[in-house]
């Protein structure tokens, strides 16, 4: 039986049966056709922040942050540092001992309020100091015009009072009031005055 060469493809029996092969029609332009996808994976919804557990649970908020300590810059700390150095340079260049002797108050006391024919009273000065070291320069004054002269009392470190004392013995018949005062030249002008009773009939 002979055979036909069919485009190259193969032999083929021309009696074989043969099918006709019908070209699908084209789809009508502009009409519904129904188009078929292929179905994805159902994609997993995204996760809440919020967790849950069991039924009926509340959510659990997320913890607060902690506060911040914000701690001082450089230049915070370098300016505490050279306040801090120029205290200290200044407290190791000037020590209080090193100040100014200076009077603050001056207060007299006599020993009596009054006196009769011949006794003697004794007025107390205490000078009152900011306890520097220092010479204390002072003279009494009477009121009958009388002046013990220039005198002078050195202050250690630290003495912040100074006892002063001097004396005065009245005579003769009469009655008056004798008046002391204490005059303090240096370091600064003070005085305080100080007076009592006198009485005499011999």
């Amino acid at each position: 039986m002979p055979t036909v060469l069919d485009d190259g493809w193969g032999l083929v029996d021309p009696q074989a049966r043969t099918h006709e092969v019908h070209p699908v029609p084209a789809a009508p332009v502009g009409g519904s056709e129904a188009v078929t996808f292929p179905c994805l994976p159902a994609q997993p919804a995204p996760l809440s922040e919020t967790m849950r557990f069991g039924p009926g649970v509340s959510p659990v908020p997320p913890a607060p942050p902690a506060p911040s300590r914000r701690l001082p810059s450089r230049i915070g700390w370098a300016v505490l540092g050279a306040v801090a150095a120029a205290v200290l340079s200044y407290l190791a260049g000037h020590p209080p001992w090193e100040r100014t002797l200076s009077v603050a108050r001056v207060n007299l006391s006599p020993s009596a309020s009054a006196v009769r024919c011949g006794e003697t009273v004794r007025v107390t000065a205490t000078v009152l100091t900011n306890g520097a070291p220092g010479t204390l320069r002072y003279r009494w004054r009477r009121s009958h015009g009388s002046s013990s002269g220039l005198l002078e009392e050195r202050l250690s470190t630290g003495q912040r009072s100074a006892a002063l004392e001097t004396t005065w013995s009245i005579s003769g018949p009469g009655g008056f009031s004798p008046e002391v005062t204490l005059e303090v030249s240096d370091p600064q002008p003070q005085a305080a005055s100080v007076s009592f009773a006198y009485a005499c009939t011999a």
